[in-house]
């Protein structure tokens, strides 16, 4: 297993990684490279050994939206590109590709100086890897490669103050979420229509063409193919403020996370705060099935739920492994932190790649298609006004982590 050993560089800057004989390819010139910790990491709660790798999947993000706007789900034709739909909202627009076709792009994604990257920031299904970016938090933008190297998908849309995150339907249209000139946009080809009004987006979660689920404040936001709307009453009890931070959805279930230890499950038609949850603020959540739930707090606790009990599986090491996202399937679970990045599996936790908590670089999301196309989205705060931000793509094929 490769571990990361470098801190990002400037515009095409690479890690440098080492494999498990020692052997560590250099990072080219601008790279600064630094010590790294080892490339599996047992943890509490952790096995002998992990299982075998499975694929990997899913669909879940980050967003906001008011009620009552209509969401403009007319279908455009069947276009096989990143943003494209077909039959409307999440319309199947092409087949999966055996071969990703990205990987036979050899450009490594360069945004223009002063992009920056919100949590969350990168999608992708078999179609290719989009990416949202904002520029002194008044325009947004989205990049997308589908193998013919990185292009500029959108024009620049309102976005200040707040940055937005990316999530998508699988073979239909982005969502860019989290801006506060609109909570849920949905992006079709060049077209970015807003689908939502509000001001503040936390996470979305795509269940089909037919069903998603939102979060924002103290509030869920269900989505029907045609319009967001207020799904149950408020999470706050009188004197009891909740803020949201994220939502993981299925046909059958819906869990929304939020700090001071509160988590929110579905039972019947309706969420009900869950009793005896270890404490700590939540900052993501993913789900297996209903009894096979996993969130993540700033105390960088993995707390399982086996449909009777949430408990903590793991503690991940470092003095700032707060979690920051989750994605998986099939048994594998992967996670950022605030600096870095890694995988649960089989009761195993493995740091793929890491960063000094005393340095400016930040792991702001993960998405994939399998277990063997993980992607993984860094960025260096103090290089925001060089070439390319600071900003590195990373993914993982299962056995190594490799800049994209």
């Amino acid at each position: 297993m490769l571990s990361f050993l470098s801190m990002l560089a400037a515009c095409g800057g690479r890690a440098s990684l080492n494999d498990d004989a020692g052997r560590s390819t250099p990072a080219p010139s601008g790279g600064t490279s630094a010590g790294a910790r080892g490339g599996s990491t047992s943890v509490a709660g952790s096995s002998a050994a992990a299982a075998a790798s499975a694929d990997v999947g899913g669909s879940a993000g980050v967003a906001d939206a008011g009620g009552g706007r209509s969401a403009d789900t007319s279908g455009g034709g069947n276009s096989g590109s990143l943003g494209g739909s077909s039959s409307g909202v999440g319309g199947a627009a092409g087949m999966p590709n055996d071969t990703p076709l990205w990987r036979s792009s050899t450009e490594p994604f360069c945004p223009p100086p002063g992009s920056v990257l919100n949590r969350n920031p990168i999608w992708s299904d078999a179609r290719g890897v989009s990416v949202v970016t904002s520029s002194s938090s008044t325009d947004s933008r989205i990049d997308s490669n589908d193998g013919s190297g990185w292009k500029r998908l959108t024009e620049d849309s309102k976005s200040g103050p707040s940055n937005p995150s990316l999530t998508g339907f699988p073979y239909g249209p982005l969502v860019e979420y989290g801006n506060s000139a609109c909570a849920i946009s949905f992006v079709e080809g060049t077209v970015n229509r807003c689908s939502g009004a509000g001001s503040r987006a936390t996470a979305v979660s795509i269940v089909d063409a037919q069903v998603a689920y939102a979060v924002y404040d103290d509030r869920v936001l269900s989505f029907n193919g045609s319009f967001w709307v207020q799904w149950g009453g408020v999470l706050s009890g009188k004197d009891d403020p909740t803020y949201t931070w994220g939502v993981w959805a299925s046909k059958d279930t819906v869990v929304v996370v939020a700090d001071a230890g509160k988590i929110f499950l579905q039972q019947g038609m309706k969420l009900q705060q869950q009793a005896a949850v270890p404490a700590g603020d939540y900052r993501a959540v993913w789900g297996f099935g209903a009894t096979d739930i996993w969130a993540g707090n700033q105390l960088g606790e993995l707390v399982h739920f086996d449909g009777k009990n949430w408990s903590v599986a793991a503690t991940l090491p470092g003095e700032c492994a707060g979690i920051r996202s989750l994605w998986g399937r099939d048994d594998t679970l992967f996670f950022t932190t605030d600096h870095a990045f890694g995988l649960w599996r089989a009761g195993v936790a493995q740091i793929l790649g890491d960063f000094s908590c005393a340095g400016s670089s930040s792991v702001m999301g993960v998405w994939g298609n399998s277990k063997k196309e993980v992607f993984f989205a860094t960025q260096v705060t103090e290089l925001i006004d060089d070439a390319c931000s600071g900003v590195e793509l990373f993914w993982f094929d299962g056995t190594a982590v490799k800049a994209l």
